[in-house]
């Protein structure tokens, strides 16, 4: 196995999840890689206020800099009005390139490419990209899902 394209852990996707796990393994010292796709449509979501908080505490400044503010949601149930819970607006592609700033930020190798393959072997994994890449593939002794 060529030892450039060769980490310790491999994380596929980078929205919350993604990026606290990247950027939390990176600051153990391991050799982390990012690949992450560029969503595909825009979309403005609804940021619960659990995520939000663990984005705080994971130091993920980039992206608390681009979600927007707090709604309350109201919910009517037999006759009776009640809050439920709190959540944040955000733009998601905003949010997805914080996201992956924030992970690069901590140390993390970012591929900005789809997983066109993606291999368990012997040795680990093995990640395959398409075209759009810089790298045609990468090795890694672990990997996490977050897409």
């Amino acid at each position: 196995m060529r030892t450039s394209n060769r980490y310790d852990v491999a994380v596929i996707g980078c929205g919350p999840a993604g990026a606290v796990v990247s950027r939390e393994l990176s600051r153990f010292g391991y050799r982390v890689l990012v690949v992450a796709g560029e969503r595909r449509f825009g979309a403005i979501e609804g940021l619960s206020e659990r995520a939000w908080n663990g984005l705080g505490h994971a130091g993920c400044r980039r992206a608390l800099s681009v979600i927007g503010p707090e709604v309350r949601r109201v919910a009517h149930w037999n006759g009776e009005d009640f809050e439920g819970n709190r959540e944040r607006i955000v733009d998601r592609k905003k949010l997805d390139l914080a996201l992956l700033q924030d992970a690069g930020d901590a140390g993390a190798r970012v591929i900005r490419a789809r997983a066109r393959t993606v291999k368990h072997g012997q040795d680990g994994w093995r990640i395959e990209f398409g075209a759009q890449s810089d790298a045609s593939s990468v090795e890694a002794g672990y990997l996490i899902d977050a897409r």
